[in-house]
């Protein structure tokens, strides 16, 4: 009986004993977790952090997006700009000044070109800094060099239908002999921008190059009368503005 009621004893006892050792394991899983909890409270804290430094980047996506964006809309502005200038030319507008590349004193320079109008004589044409535009009476006009009067171009207009082309040579060629005719010649131009240059004519006196030339552009004949001084390049230049006569 006594073996019986110590077997009930020990039972007890290892009931017990096992009961206090899974409540002390219980806090060391209750520690574990709670160890687990931070990992993953670090890991969200983490993830957080970068989502949260994204947008950061997005930002500077969208600088360099805002700063290509002025780039492009310059680069449309002057596309806009040159579809308008071809456009006003096709309807025969024209700009008010322009470039023209010139050499005058030995010297190649870019010089800007204002529009003169004439209603008068029912034509225009661009006239360089530093030169002076003057109507001088009903189809005939003139360009003077600032720096020196005495170096000008002469311009007369004839209607190209209505006009004996051979008396105009006769008289031009009969103005370059009366200038110096020992040194008389026919001249042309190395390159021209007129429709058709139909004569040319020069002579050399001791200080003055003189040079005319007739030529056809649209319904108009334009004579050109210029007197320079050489190595001067403004024999050029009165060329290159009467060129652009419309």
């Amino acid at each position: 009986m006594k073996k019986l009621h110590l077997l009930i004893f020990a039972l007890i006892l290892t009931l017990i004993l096992a009961a206090c050792g899974t409540e002390t394991a219980e806090p060391a899983s209750e520690d574990g977790t709670n160890g687990t909890s931070e990992t993953v409270d670090n890991e969200e804290t983490t993830e957080e952090e970068a989502v949260e430094e994204e947008p950061a980047e997005e930002t500077e996506d969208e600088a360099a997006v805002e700063e290509e964006e002025p780039a492009e809309e310059e680069e449309a502005a002057e596309e806009t700009a040159e579809e308008e200038t071809a456009a006003g030319e096709e309807n025969g507008m024209r700009l008010l000044e322009q470039q023209m590349t010139v050499e005058l004193n030995g010297e190649s320079m870019d010089k800007t070109a204002f529009l003169q109008e004439n209603t008068n004589n029912g034509y225009s044409m661009y006239v360089l800094d530093g030169f002076t535009y003057t109507p001088e009476e009903p189809n005939v006009d003139q360009v003077f060099f600032n720096e020196d009067p005495s170096q000008y171009m002469r311009i007369e207009t004839f209607p190209a239908n209505e006009t004996d082309t051979t008396f105009v040579q006769d008289q031009m060629a009969g103005q370059r002999d009366a200038v110096n005719a020992e040194n008389a010649a026919d001249w042309m131009p190395e390159s021209s921008q007129f429709e058709e240059v139909i004569a040319g004519y020069s002579t050399q006196t001791e200080d003055t190059d003189y040079h005319s030339l007739l030529a056809k552009q649209g319904d108009k004949l334009i004579k050109m009368t210029m007197y320079s001084k050489a190595d001067t390049g403004t024999q050029d230049a009165f060329l290159k503005m009467a060129e652009t006569i419309q």
